[in-house]
């Protein structure tokens, strides 16, 4: 189904900011297309939120209008608004999204990184970047075959290469939380991943353990 609505929003530019500024409205007035009503609403540092949840088929279509090049960059300013804005989208949400549906949305894996991604590079933005945080973790879990394990680990990686200090500590807060929630699915990862963070530090010594504390905690 998604496929086939990609295949008609890529040249229908008309329907596909339509869908957006749809999604965009949803739970924040009566015209939003998931006007269900969420009782005990909490936002993602844990306070009262008045906005409704995002639908998880929200989401989807997010991902579906994400993978539109034309789209990107609005999609991605509606994603941020959801996050820190109406705090309508949050954990709950995206494990709802992904539990189950991870075969339908492999084709969409990548945008799902390059949303992880720029919530990790949001350097003014602590919401954001523990986003991004989640988005890693529950990628990390929910596509279990190694190549997508490998590539979640990648992105993550990249981000402590960056140098970028807000971005090194959302990384190793990542890697310190795959490890305490799932350390057995990083077995397979036992040698490579301690190498490549090995490294890392050789290149860039000021992010040595001494400076990180969360570089020792991941090891």
């Amino acid at each position: 189904i998604l496929e086939a609505l990609k295949s008609g929003l890529q040249f229908q530019k008309t329907v596909s900011t339509i869908f957006l500024s749809q999604i965009e409205s949803a739970g924040t007035n009566k015209e939003g297309l998931n006007n269900t009503k969420d009782q005990g609403l909490m936002n993602n540092k844990g306070s009262s939120c008045s906005s409704q949840l995002m639908h998880p088929t929200d989401f989807w279509l997010l991902l579906l209008l994400h993978s539109v090049p034309t789209m990107r960059k609005a999609v991605e300013k509606v994603f941020k608004a959801k996050v820190c804005g109406t705090c309508q989208l949050i954990p709950a949400v995206v494990e709802s999204a992904l539990t189950g549906h991870t075969e339908a949305l492999g084709a969409y894996f990548e945008n799902l990184l390059q949303l992880a991604e720029m919530c990790g590079r949001s350097n003014s933005v602590s919401a954001l970047r523990e986003f991004g945080t989640t988005l890693y973790v529950r990628l990390f879990c929910a596509f279990t075959p190694s190549y997508h394990r490998q590539e979640v680990l990648s992105r993550m990686l990249g981000h402590v290469g960056s140098r970028v200090p807000a971005e090194v500590d959302m990384a190793m807060s990542s890697l310190v939380a795959l490890s305490s929630t799932v350390p057995a699915s990083l077995y397979s990862f036992q040698v490579s991943l301690p190498l490549s963070l090995l490294l890392l530090l050789s290149v860039c010594p000021e992010l040595s353990a001494l400076n990180h504390p969360h570089t020792a905690r991941a090891r």
